[in-house]
């Protein structure tokens, strides 16, 4: 008589296997929301949400408290499979600070709210990512009155996103690129981010089903083919800003360049005049 055949351990699976269930237990495709936890200007403590529910936290820590192998498996999959999205760039800071960093390896994707903080000094985190593939910038919220005009939301989003160019172009987007390379690193502007732009035209189709409103809201399809518009939109202003800022610091260098060349010119000939001579 057989006997019955014993369970497979887990360390047993095929490592295909074994990965995908890994991924299924850390909560692979969601947002990490890091934001503030304390009031007041100086940012002292922080917190992180996972968007499919807290245990999948619990559960990232405890692999990684098995073994070395499923610790770095583990860590792996939840660090390049996620984005982690920070309030501001204050909050992204502190979380490198506190040892985000650790897993510069690992992260391909990142996304911030709002503009507030230094910029610059997560600029000088960024580049250390040694594997980002994206930047998303999004934190579009809103406050909807019936009888707004056609198109609020938009042109809303329009304004945001020059803000954003405005803001974190030449201190951060240009760096990137050209530290990744034009194709290294995708920079995206999310206008629907977490579905805001479908709330927003959610509250106009009541808003118009009740009669407080004439405005036709858009379908998702259309507000689907707005936000790759706006996107575009938004890379095609960044290429142009990035073009003007490099030909000026180009020519800034050809200046410099011609100082220089000027400067070896006459020391060349200063060192060759011959020497007075002397009775």
């Amino acid at each position: 008589m057989m006997e019955p055949k014993k369970p497979t351990e887990l360390m047993d699976l095929p490592s295909e296997l074994l990965h995908d269930i890994v991924k299924l237990a850390v909560g692979t495709g969601a947002d990490i929301k890091m934001y503030r936890s304390s009031i007041g200007e100086t940012l002292t403590e922080m917190v992180a949400e996972h968007s499919y529910g807290g245990t999948h936290f619990s559960t990232h820590i405890a692999l990684r408290l098995v073994n070395r192998c499923l610790s770095e498996m583990a860590g792996e999959t939840f660090y390049r499979h996620n984005t982690f999205e920070a309030e501001d760039f204050d909050v992204l800071n502190k979380a490198f600070e506190d040892g985000l960093c650790k897993f510069n390896n690992h992260i391909r994707s990142i996304a911030i709210a709002n503009l507030i903080g230094d910029i610059e000094q997560a600029q000088r985190y960024l580049v250390q990512v040694k594997n980002l593939r994206r930047l998303t910038f999004g934190g579009v919220r809103y406050v909807y009155i019936p009888g707004d005009v056609a198109g609020w939301f938009e042109t809303g989003l329009r304004k945001w996103f020059q803000w954003v160019l405005d803001k974190t172009g030449e201190p951060l987007q240009m760096p990137l690129r050209r530290h990744r390379g034009k194709r290294g690193i995708k920079i995206v502007f999310d206008g629907n981010k977490e579905g805001v732009w479908d709330r927003y035209e959610e509250s106009v189709r009541r808003a118009n089903l009740m009669g407080k409103t004439y405005i036709v809201p858009l379908s998702p399809e259309q507000v689907k083919a707005k936000v790759k518009q706006l996107d575009g939109e938004f890379n095609e202003i960044m290429v142009a800003k990035e073009n003007e800022y490099l030909e000026r610091k180009l020519a800034e260098a050809k200046e410099d360049l011609e100082e220089a060349q000027s400067e070896v010119d006459n020391l060349v000939k200063y060192m060759g005049e011959p020497e007075s001579k002397r009775d």
